[in-house]
């Protein structure tokens, strides 16, 4: 009876270690991706920044030259 106990033991650590290890493996694979996913999302917000930056900057453009175009006419 005892041997048939001891051989159980090795058997449930083996079994608890196993799922352990595999658990790691899992939540390290899905921070991988995570960070990936952060990641593409950085660059995305980047591009959006930029563009949304070029906007602004040719907007304000216009309005400069309006207000200039505006003044000028005010002086004549």
């Amino acid at each position: 009876m005892t041997e048939t106990k001891h051989w159980t033991s090795h058997a449930e650590f083996i079994v608890l270690l196993v799922t352990l290890l595999g658990g790691f493996y899992l939540l390290d694979g899905k921070i991988e991706r995570q960070g990936e996913r952060t990641d593409r999302l950085y660059e995305m917000f980047c591009e959006m920044r930029k563009d949304y930056n070029d906007k602004f900057c040719e907007m304000r453009k216009d309005y400069n030259d309006k207000f200039y175009d505006l003044l000028k006419e005010r002086k004549n």
